[in-house]
C-alpha cells in the first residue's frame, strides 16, 4: 500500500469493445494544471478509439492501397490496348 501519494485518474467508458467496458488513464505529474478536464478526455477517448479501431483502419487502408493498385493496373492495360489498337489500324491503313 502506498501512503501520501495523490493520483489523477481519467477513466473513459466505451461501449465499441466486446471484451472491454472502460479503460483507467493515469495522469501524469504536473500536467493536471496545464490541461483542461475536456482536453484530457478527449485525449483519452482518441487514445482508446485508436486501439479499438486500429485494427479496422488498417485493413481499410490496405483495401485502399490494393483497390488503386487494382484500378492503375486497369487503366493502364486499358490504355495499352488502345493504343495497340490504333498502331494496328494505322499498320494496316498504311
Amino acid at each position: 500500500m502506498i501512503k501520501g501519494t495523490q493520483r489523477q485518474m481519467v477513466m473513459v467508458r466505451t461501449s465499441e469493445s466486446e471484451s472491454f467496458e472502460m479503460a483507467y488513464f493515469v495522469v501524469r505529474s504536473g500536467v493536471g494544471a496545464e490541461k483542461s478536464e475536456k482536453s484530457m478526455i478527449d485525449e483519452a477517448n482518441s487514445i482508446v478509439s485508436s486501439v479499438i479501431g486500429g485494427s479496422s483502419a488498417a485493413k481499410r487502408e490496405k483495401r485502399k492501397r490494393v483497390l488503386r493498385r487494382i484500378l492503375v493496373f486497369t487503366v493502364g492495360a486499358i490504355f495499352g490496348a488502345v493504343a495497340l489498337g490504333i498502331t494496328l489500324a494505322l499498320f494496316f491503313i498504311v
